[in-house]
Order: structure tokens, then sequence, then C-alpha cells
């Protein structure tokens, strides 16, 4: 939704700055952006119109993102292998035994969202 906000900013400025009832410094400052970023979204606004304007990453998943087959069978080596042990030791042994690279912290927040790690305060 906060995306949706922000774009919609950004058209009704580009079209203020088409009218030249705005200038780019101006707006750049109202978006927080620099003059460069914004001369690369008044491009982009030129010669696609809104459609310049909307991000090209939306509907698409994070590149690095863990698939949901292999969440599943780290789930599963929790639950019943690995219950006692904790983040650093669990990534450390599906590496060596499930053959399932994981990072530690990932590895932990997967851990907290089922409910077998609870987080530590400081």
């Amino acid at each position: 939704m906060k995306e949706l906000l922000k774009e919609a900013d950004r058209l009704h400025l580009m079209r203020l700055v088409e009218k030249k009832k705005l200038t780019l410094k101006k707006t750049s400052m109202q978006l927080n952006l620099s003059l460069r970023q914004t001369l690369k979204i008044w491009g982009s606004f030129k010669t696609d119109e809104p459609k310049g304007l909307i991000s090209k990453r939306r509907g698409h998943c994070a590149p690095n993102k863990i698939s949901n087959e292999i969440r599943e069978k780290m789930t599963q080596n929790l639950h019943y292998k690995y219950i006692d042990f904790g983040p650093t030791l669990t990534a450390k042994k599906l590496a060596e035994n499930e053959n399932i690279h994981v990072s530690r912290e990932s590895l932990r927040q997967i851990m907290i969202a089922e409910g077998i790690w609870k987080q530590k305060k400081r």
C-alpha cells in the first residue's frame, strides 16, 4: 500500500513538472531524492508515461528467497531431529547431514516463526 502511495505522489509531481508548474530540483526535494535520481524518474515518465513510474520488480519474489520445498524440509528436521539445537549448530548440522545450506540468521528467523527458538533479551 505504501508503494502505491509513493508512486501516486511521483505521478502527481511529474505531471506538475510536465505542465512547468514545478522544477525538477524542487521535485527532487519533495521526493527526498537526488536530482540525478529524479532525472531518471522524469526520463522514464516521458517515455512510458505512468507505466514508467511503476517498479519493475513488482510481482517478483526476491532472488535469494528460500524455496518453499527447502523450507518445508528444514522445518520437518527442526521439529524432529534438531529440536534442542540452537540456530548456529542447526545450520551446521543441516549443511553436513541434509545438504541444506542456509545462513544462521535465516534459520533463526524460521525457528522463531515456528516457535522453536525464543528471542533472547539483551
